[in-house]
């Protein structure tokens, strides 16, 4: 099988025109069996994909696209996996960690929000869908003064 970065690169036509219809065409990150390609478009001076899959170096590096905007990692990851991560982009000696721009699937933590991919096959687990005989509860959000931080802090508790 050859990848759909595969095959946008060999067409050799990486005007902005063609990266927006490629990019249309796609989800992403592209799932291809095994295989995803993470993308990312911007200028950059370097991109890497953040994440917390076992085993890895948590940093791997994008390639640049030539005389394109367009950043790519291609990247196996086990079928039926579910991976969080974030983007680091730098420019200069700017570095930021962000949410994927091209990929709205979120996963929300005490931190903030990380981007999610889900491997091929991947099904949500049934433990973290509704459960109807369980009793529902409710959100009760109030202030409170902190004196560790000096200030009023919003709380919200199940």
């Amino acid at each position: 099988m050859t990848l759909a970065i595969s095959r946008l690169l060999a067409e050799g036509d990486l005007a902005p025109g063609r990266i927006d219809t490629f990019l249309a065409g796609h989800s992403a990150p592209i799932v291809e069996g095994r295989t995803v390609t993470f993308l990312y478009r911007g200028e950059a001076d370097a991109v890497f994909l953040q994440h917390w899959i076992f085993g890895l170096p948590s940093a791997q590096p994008f390639t640049q696209a030539p005389g394109s905007d367009l950043w790519y990692l291609t990247q196996e990851i086990p079928v039926r996996s579910r991976v969080e991560y974030k983007l680091e982009v730098q420019r200069g000696d700017v570095s930021r960690l962000i949410r994927d721009p091209l990929n709205s699937q979120l996963a929300h933590d005490p931190f903030g929000a990380n981007s999610v991919c889900q491997g091929a096959d991947y099904k949500r687990p049934a433990w973290t869908l509704h459960d109807r005989e369980a009793r529902s509860g409710e959100l009760t959000k109030f202030q409170m003064q902190s004196q560790a931080f000096e200030e009023s802090r919003n709380v919200h508790v199940y």
